[in-house]
């Protein structure tokens, strides 16, 4: 039976009904069994699903039909347990539902009546609820499983009161605990997976008594937002009789071979040896054989082909376990006109099983689909290609269904468009781009207006205001909206297909601009814009050239011959040697006035495809005043040339006075280290020698050797700072690489008594190698060291932390470092006397000193000496400090110098 035929031969008073038959596959309709089964489900008051198949259709009843949405989630459950009440949460909504099928031990091919009903309620932790449920329902809490809620009738099963609630189901059923239902429940716990299970056994006890009694139940995970269980709802059947029931099964499977006899369906019996018993005549057509070729025969003899197939190990398989096999679009191979044909069945395995319990042979349903088969795969295949199209395209493709606009069918690029996100499938336009409205754009507007009118609709260059990232953005499309057509010629959706343009109406829209502050250039800069067309020796140019070349009567001689020359490029094209750009300049004399113009042209020329000149276009400029100011320019030029000699020479001689005076400072040098020194150890000597002489000295006498004798060490210290820091501008310039925790090992071997006496503490991270004259920095971070254990605190140790840090110059926008060089920021802290932070730059003066001579020793030329190296170094050096904390010196150092 055809598809067709069938909705034919039933009334449907409901037209979504009958719509939705009409959308089910032709396969459906080829089993005539169904078609039975199914028009008595049509008339049931009540809401019912036929169950039918491997991977099961469900097919709806009027009444069902509004329950269409819980398909998908029965088409995830693998059996359903026969007359057993379930129970199911949904979208905040509860449902029971009960499956009778109308054959038993068919674990593979379904075949029964769903019968659903909504409960009222919709909190699935209230126990009213398990207790209108007409089978033993719980709920289990953590994984301790708590039973929170419990109905009568499971209460009845474990024979307690409802005392129980709030207690672990190990605590209450004890005698669980070697059985498989506490691990099955924790398992859930971690799994998140339903199990369902049917005519498990289980012991328990009633009345002091234990027995085992058989139960049809299912455990059902109930979940957070988070996916997370935090509940097991249970729901069991009591099955014990139908267990111990013995069955009149070879009766009602002989009733049921009687039907199928002159079904449209291939019907054969096989005993448990595989020797055929029956076959009816569609079975008989199928394999290409007679009735007397395949009765009484065994399987292989009668279908030697079949050999190596599978098939009779199939069939042993269901005789050895008693239990069915179901399978759909399986290939075979039958001989049929003298060859092998490959044919495609979807077949049932049945087992006859007698009323003692024995296997007495196999029910075999087999029906034909390879026209089926074949048509569905060439249609996958032209669908998946035609799919993969869509997907793919470079154009944004979806469908608007109903006045909603509910978006159906996004490919890759209208999601990419939409920019929302993936999961837009399902929603309305609105909802996706709540920006249509609230910006009062025209799609939505547009998309109605093919709703009703049923006609096309495209644009260009339409521009949208779109939010992506949270930004209102401005884009262009290229839109087309075609309207789709039911049977009924309503539209029911409208396909639109959408190409970004944004980027090529941005360039347009720059180009324009362009050329318009292109030709706004053109005219500020009082340039002659101009194109000879070499095919029809014509010259265009704008106002100015027409200006300049042309008169209100006649074309100037100026005109002309600048016209030839151009004429004369293109009769010559070979001494051009493959040239585009060339420099015209010409002088046209004014005929009114006289007046000599000076005019230059850059002259392009473009080629065709076959590199012939076609065409000539260049600027021209009035260059005269150009002219005038370059001949003004070449004069001034001059006379600077004769002022700059004059200032050479003086320069030359100032240079020379310059270097007598750097040689007088280097004897003074000489002087001051050598002449001035020697008196003041005379002195300090004599002093020394004066005071041993005498024998008796008062205080006033002492005071005032001991002041000689520290002036002059003062002076001395004083003289020999002094060179030093002369020294720093004339001295040795040349860099080498210097490893500065050699540099600072050596200091600290030298402050080693210091250190020693005042309890101090160092510590100095590891540094890097610098490019640099290693004695003045070992004089830079020997300065510095020193301050820190010079003007250390009275009441603490000293402690000084050495460190460094790469930096690039940007970085220190206060120091005048230069901007692309990488440094080295030394830091130097102490924890002694510190200073205020106004002194922080005065320190580095010479000669400044914070405190007393006779507080500190010093001649006050250390820091400013520290400024000088860091200087000569490229580098810098400042200081910060608290009174009574500490201070802390920065010092930058290139890492190279350049």
């Amino acid at each position: 039976m055809t598809k067709n035929d069938f909705i034919k031969s039933i009334t449907f008073k409901e037209p979504q009904l009958q719509a939705y038959y009409h959308n089910l596959p032709e396969e459906v309709f080829q089993d005539t069994e169904l078609y039975f089964h199914l028009k008595l489900l049509l008339v049931l008051p009540e809401p019912v699903f036929l169950v039918w198949g491997v991977e099961p259709y469900f097919l709806p009843n009027a009444k069902a039909l509004k329950y269409d949405g819980l398909i998908e989630h029965f088409s995830k459950i693998k059996a359903f347990p026969a007359n057993q009440s379930q129970i199911l949460l949904l979208d905040n909504r509860v449902f029971t539902f009960e499956f009778h099928p109308i054959e038993e031990h068919q674990p593979h091919f379904q075949k029964g009546i769903l019968y659903i009903k909504e409960e009222s309620s919709t909190d699935q932790h209230d126990a009213q609820i398990l207790e209108k449920l007409p089978v033993a329902a719980c709920i289990f809490s953590t994984k301790e499983l708590i039973v929170t809620a419990a109905n009568d009738i499971m209460l009845s099963y474990w024979d307690v009161d409802k005392n129980v609630i709030g207690k672990p189901l190990q605590q209450i059923l004890p005698i669980l605990h070697d059985q498989p239902f506490i691990a099955l429940l924790q398992n859930i716990f971690r799994t998140g997976e339903i199990h369902t299970s049917t005519q498990a056994p289980a012991r328990l006890l009633r009345n002091g008594m234990e027995q085992t009694l058989y139960f049809d139940f299912t455990y059902v995970p109930l979940k957070d937002d988070n996916g997370n269980v935090y509940a097991i709802l249970s729901t069991a059947t009591d099955v014990t009789a139908r267990v111990h029931l013995n069955r009149k099964v070879k009766a009602e499977q002989q009733q049921f071979l009687d039907l199928f006899e002159n079904a449209a369906v291939a019907v054969a019996v096989l005993d448990k040896n595989l020797v055929f018993e029956k076959a009816n005549p569609f079975y008989l057509s199928l394999v290409n054989r007679t009735a007397e070729e395949i009765i009484d025969r065994p399987l292989l003899e009668a279908i030697p082909e079949i050999k190596g197939q599978g098939f009779d190990e199939l069939l042993l398989e269901v005789i050895a376990s008693g239990k069915p096999y179901a399978a759909k679009s399986e290939r075979a191979e039958i001989t049929k006109n003298g060859a092998l044909q490959t044919i495609y069945v979807d077949f049932t395995f049945q087992p006859l099983i007698l009323e003692t319990g024995e296997i007495e042979g196999v029910f075999v349903i087999v029906t034909d689909v390879t026209q089926s088969v074949i048509v569905d795969a060439d249609n996958k295949s032209k669908e998946a290609t035609l799919q993969s199209i869509l997907e793919n395209a470079a154009a944004g493709i979806s469908l608007f269904v109903g006045r909603d606009l509910v978006i159906e069918l996004p490919n890759k690029k209208i999601v990419e468009l939409l920019g929302k996100g993936p999961d837009v499938a399902g929603k309305k336009l609105t909802e996706v781009m709540p920006e249509l409205l609230a910006e009062n754009q025209s799609i939505i507007g547009i998309l109605h207006g093919v709703f009703d009118s049923g006609i096309p609709y495209s644009t260009q260059d339409s521009m949208v205001k779109i939010v992506h990232d949270g930004v209102l953005l401005e884009k262009y499309y290229n839109f087309t909206y075609t309207p789709l057509f039911d049977e009924n010629k309503n539209v029911y959706a409208v396909l639109q297909v959408a190409i970004e343009v944004t980027d090529s109406v941005l360039a347009r829209k720059k180009i324009v601009e362009a050329q318009a502050a292109l030709e706004q250039a053109v005219d500020l800069a009082q340039l002659a814009t101009w194109q000879y067309d070499l095919k029809s020796s014509t010259l265009i140019g704008n106002r100015r050239f027409t200006d300049w070349f042309k008169n209100v009567d006649a074309l100037d001689a100026e005109y002309l011959e600048f016209q030839k020359f151009l004429e004369n490029i293109a009769t010559h094209p070979e001494e051009l040697q493959g040239k585009t750009d060339f420099r015209d300049e010409r002088v046209k004399i004014e005929p009114q006035t006289g007046k000599k113009r000076i005019i230059v042209s850059a002259v392009k020329i473009s080629y065709d495809d076959e590199q012939k000149p076609e065409y000539i276009s260049g600027t021209s400029q009035d260059v005269t005043v150009l002219r005038q100011k370059e001949e003004e320019l070449e004069k001034l030029v001059a006379k600077r040339t004769k002022q700059l000699e004059v200032v050479n020479s003086t320069l030359e001689q100032t240079n020379q006075s310059l270097e007598q005076s750097n040689k007088a400072l280097a004897q003074f040098a000489y002087v001051a280290s050598h002449d001035l020194q020697e008196p003041l150890r005379k002195i300090t000597t004599f002093v020394k020698m004066l005071a041993s002489h005498l024998t008796e000295k008062d205080s006033r006498t002492e005071t005032y050797i001991e002041r000689i004798i520290n002036s002059s060490e003062r002076m001395s210290n004083l003289i020999r700072d002094i060179l030093s820091y002369s020294q720093l501008s004339n001295g040795e310039t040349k860099f080498v690489q210097v490893d500065l925790n050699q540099v600072i090992s050596e200091i600290l071997a030298d402050f080693d008594l210091v250190i020693e006496q005042k309890n101090a503490v160092v510590h100095v991270t590891d540094l890097p190698t610098v490019s640099g004259i290693k004695i003045q920095l070992s004089q830079l971070f020997g300065n510095v060291i020193s301050n820190s254990l010079k003007y250390c605190h009275d009441s603490r140790p000293p402690r000084i932390d050495i460190s460094y840090t790469a930096v690039t110059g940007d970085q220190v926008t206060d120091l005048n470092l230069r901007a692309d060089l990488n440094y080295y920021q030394f830091t130097i802290r102490d924890n002694g006397i510190g200073f205020s932070q106004e002194y922080a730059e005065q320190i580095f003066n010479i000669f400044q000193r914070l405190h007393g001579k006779l507080e500190y020793s010093g001649t006050g030329i250390g820091l400013a000496m520290c400024r000088k190296i860091c200087e000569n170094h490229s580098g810098a050096i400042r200081s910060s400090g608290t009174e009574g904390i500490g201070a802390t010196f920065d010092i930058y150092l290139p890492a190279l110098q350049s």
